[in-house]
């Protein structure tokens, strides 16, 4: 079953950028950045009050524990940050931060600004790569392996950071 849910979650992670290039490439640059934004919104509002409605137990179910912990963890900690980082990042999934957000009350305001700031510049690039496919693959390659080491850079900072009170 888990083994199911892995890859039922890799193939939306998939699911969604191919919804973004096809809107490119089927309705041009700005309404197929318009119209992937608009249906990330959509998702995203969804998967909130999924999260906002049902308990723990429940949104274990189809993102696992481990997942649900981790990403608990990381916005209890950074706020809306992230969100925007999973949301840029083209490897990571969107339904779980969406769910988690939802539980975790983070308040819709503040996750749909996070979804904004993380979606637009990725539909953006795809919008601008995606008139050639190599070109649309190479970018985000490079884009992943940018938020990445962001990511990790901004851990690593974090961690060694002295601590205020304690």
């Amino acid at each position: 079953m888990r083994r199911l849910l892995c890859a039922n979650a890799a193939e939306d992670v998939v699911s969604h950028r191919r919804r973004k290039i096809v809107a490119v490439l089927a309705y041009g640059g700005l309404w197929g950045v318009a119209i992937s934004i608009a249906t990330v919104v959509v998702a995203s509002t969804v998967g909130y009050w999924v999260g906002s409605e049902l308990s723990a137990q429940t949104i274990e179910k189809p993102v696992g524990r481990c997942t649900r912990d981790k990403v608990e963890y990381y916005v209890g900690k950074y706020g809306m940050w992230p969100v925007v980082i999973t949301r840029l990042a083209p490897f990571l999934s969107n339904d779980a931060i969406s769910f988690v957000g939802g539980l975790l009350r983070m308040g819709y305001f503040r996750n749909i600004v996070a979804t904004l700031l993380g979606t637009f510049p990725l539909a953006v690039l795809i919008a601008f790569l995606g008139e050639d496919s190599e070109r649309l693959k190479t970018g985000l390659w490079l884009l992943s392996g940018i938020g990445a080491a962001a990511f990790v850079l901004w851990l690593i900072y974090d961690q060694s950071r002295p601590r205020r009170g304690v």
